[in-house]
């Protein structure tokens, strides 16, 4: 019996979420559902409306099952992308338009339904910027659903033991669904550190990284693999020095952190005398007990356009009052610094807007002064929201004092 012996293959990717996991592969591969075209004779054409309708209403079964799930593992606002799935499943425009070319052209709904979807998922995977490439992932993963459950196939969901999960790309519901099992670390050859699947594995605090290219063809199922989610490294069949080295390096990042536990309640000062203020950079609500446990002096930076995440449309004063009150009750009476919207013309033009520098033109303050119905919503929800007096406002790329 000859034994064949794997070498050790090192890939670099994007850091997604941080830690280090060392173990088995467990090769996720969720088949595509395979679409043909079939022709349709008049009289089938109310049953494959109902089976559309069917497929519709058990895609947002499913959904709101995940939804509640996402809740009581991330709470309200993390689980927020999943209402954004849900709404694509009531948009009467999309769907009417599918059920009239089922009508019209006499063709079966799977292939109707991915024909018309793909034509979104075509226009947003072409955006230059990340952000929207990224929500296009968000329509494959509806579109695939509904699908699926026409032709009324299921994904495994179940996963035996402690695993690290290898796929092609991971849908933020497949991320939340696969956390049930003893997931230890996440990696994909797609996806972006601005990813939803990347935002959940941070806060599901699973490590992860992303962007490994040609992952998959090069790992086998059961194969040891490590994940570092600070570096962006992943080693497959490792040798006994490289996950001695992880080990190391797994236990100086665990007694590191909790030698630094000691000094959390002293303050920040230097030997001559002098405080510094520290503070951290906020993303998610989820991250609020961290900063808490790691005696933060409060809210250095609290990046606001993480609520347009999973949706179309701006928030109102109202869900930002909600949400912005939360973070100055929660760390008070410790100051929170709430930077307005750090967005471009892209979020607001349905057409690129072509600049000799879009990373320094209109962005920032400078699309906020244009659109003032957005930025005073905004002022007035971080103003409402200030009553315990340690609220303050950051204003993004400002480049002259007209601006201010």
């Amino acid at each position: 019996m000859t034994i064949e012996l794997h070498s050790e293959i090192v890939l670099k990717g994007v850091p997604a979420a941080p830690g280090i996991a060392i173990g088995p592969s467990y090769l996720f591969r969720k088949q595509t559902p395979e679409v043909q075209e079939r022709h349709l004779t008049a009289d089938v054409l109310e049953s494959e409306s109902i089976r559309l309708d069917n497929a519709i209403a058990r895609s947002k079964k499913e959904l709101v099952k995940i939804l509640d799930f996402a809740e009581q593992k991330l709470g309200p606002q993390q689980s927020k992308i999943f209402e954004a799935q849900m709404m694509i499943l009531d948009d009467l425009i999309l769907f009417e338009t599918i059920k009239k070319n089922i009508r019209s052209r006499l063709r079966n709904a799977e292939f109707i339904v991915q024909e018309e979807i793909n034509k979104y998922q075509r226009m947003m995977s072409a955006a230059k910027d990340e952000y929207t490439r990224e929500r296009a992932n968000d329509l494959e993963d509806v579109k695939n659903r509904i699908i699926r459950n026409m032709q009324e196939e299921r994904l495994v969901s179940k996963v035996d033991g402690s695993s690290i999960i290898i796929s092609h790309t991971l849908a933020a519901a497949d991320a939340l669904v696969l956390s049930r099992n003893e997931v230890l670390a996440y990696a994909t050859e797609g996806g972006g550190a601005t990813s939803h699947m990347a935002l959940l594995s941070r806060a599901l605090k699973i490590p992860a990284v992303v962007g490994l290219h040609q992952f998959c063809s090069m790992v086998h199922p059961g194969d040891p693999v490590i994940v570092d989610g600070y570096s962006g490294a992943v080693v497959i069949n490792p040798s006994r020095e490289t996950i001695r080295f992880y080990e190391r390096k797994k236990t100086e990042h665990l007694e590191f952190e909790s030698r630094l536990a000691t000094l959390r309640d002293l303050p920040a000062e230097t030997l001559d005398g002098h405080r510094i203020t520290l503070s951290a950079n906020v993303e998610l609500e989820q991250e609020l007990n961290f900063l808490k446990l790691q005696g933060s002096d409060g809210i250095g930076l609290y990046r606001s356009e993480t609520l347009l995440l999973g949706r179309e449309d701006f928030p109102t004063e109202e869900e930002q009052y909600r949400q912005y009150k939360l973070l100055a009750d929660s760390l008070a009476p410790k100051n929170v610094i709430i930077r307005t919207f750090d967005i471009g013309g892209d979020k607001l033009m349905s057409h690129a807007v072509k600049e000799s520098n879009p990373f320094l033109g209109w962005r920032g303050i400078r699309v906020m002064l244009d659109k003032p119905e957005i930025f005073l919503d905004q002022l007035r929800a971080i103003l409402r929201a200030s009553g315990r007096k340690n609220v303050s406002v950051m204003f993004p790329m400002v480049s002259n004092i007209k601006e201010v």
